[in-house]
């Protein structure tokens, strides 16, 4: 029996940014999407998405200046759909959504180019360049992070001896204080990128459903003095909001004397010691939003 999809646009049926996050994670694209961007997403430009019950199984969406140019930016099928003309269903729905008389773009890959023939685009002489942001904090899961964790280890080691720190020292204190449980359920860690390179990392530790506590928050010292740090805290606290957590908290060291003051500018103040740790001299914490 073959399963019958409809399609409506997000003003007609809004959609659940989870359930797109869930159809963009089968293909692995948007791993570093959250439901709060997407959420914006969906609301600043026209969005299509065809369901089977309450099932998406197909997506599309476009960017328009609302009056001369439109650019359509994704289009994803769940596989069991394809070959059915569902992605043609799709695109001839999201056009009906933009601009008479605009001028519609998009790219793709050369397997797609007679799908987007046959609605009516043609071949360009024009050369499509991309400009990324230069700098992105990227949710990273530790066993990938290895090289920037152990940088963060040899900075924080250095700084307690007053020296430099020892590949001993370096490993015992990561076996002291591992970083497995950075990610899924018990945490997370980002890392922030300029393209190849890393610039440093800031992690969240799960207490319950209500509490997770930054740790690893680090940005490189080539790269201070450009509010990473504040921005990496940030994006930490949106990921735990959108986590369900409502309370952060952190411990930290009497020589980070830098981050315990760009803690006070984000809005941290002391809290009771919740651990014994023998490097923690200061307990901070702040509701989330």
């Amino acid at each position: 029996m073959t399963t019958s999809w409809r399609i409506a646009t997000h003003a007609e049926e809004p959609l659940d940014p989870s359930a797109v996050l869930a159809l963009f994670a089968a293909e692995g694209w948007w791993p570093e999407r959250t439901p709060s961007t997407v959420q914006d997403v969906l609301d600043r430009g026209p969005a299509v998405a065809a369901r089977v019950g309450r099932r998406v199984v197909g997506f599309a969406r476009a960017v328009s200046d609302g009056a001369f140019r439109a650019y359509v930016e994704d289009v994803v099928v769940d596989r069991e759909f394809r070959g059915r003309g569902l992605a043609r269903e799709l695109l001839e729905a999201l056009l009906e959504q933009l601009p008479d008389g605009a001028t519609t773009t998009l790219f793709c890959d050369p397997e797609l180019v007679e799908l987007y023939r046959g609605a009516g685009f043609s071949d360009t002489r024009q050369v499509v360049l991309h400009r990324r942001p230069r700098v992105e904090f990227v949710l990273t899961p530790p066993a990938e992070a290895g090289d920037v964790l152990t940088a963060y280890y040899e900075d924080i080691v250095t700084r307690w001896y007053g020296r430099p720190a020892t590949p001993a020292e370096v490993s015992r204190a990561m076996a002291e204080g591992p970083s497995h449980d950075l990610t899924g359920p018990t945490g997370a860690l980002f890392v922030v990128r300029d393209g190849p390179r890393e610039l440093g990392c800031g992690g969240l530790r799960h207490v319950d459903a209500d509490v997770t506590e930054l740790t690893r928050v680090w940005i490189a010292p080539a790269a201070r003095g450009r509010g990473l740090g504040s921005r990496l805290v940030r994006r930490l606290e949106g990921f735990a909001a959108e986590s369900g957590r409502t309370r952060i908290r952190l411990d930290t060291r009497d020589d980070l004397v830098e981050a315990r003051a760009m803690y006070a500018r984000l809005g941290y103040a002391d809290v009771e010691p919740f651990n014994d740790d023998p490097y923690a001299h200061h307990w901070l914490g702040r509701d989330l939003p």
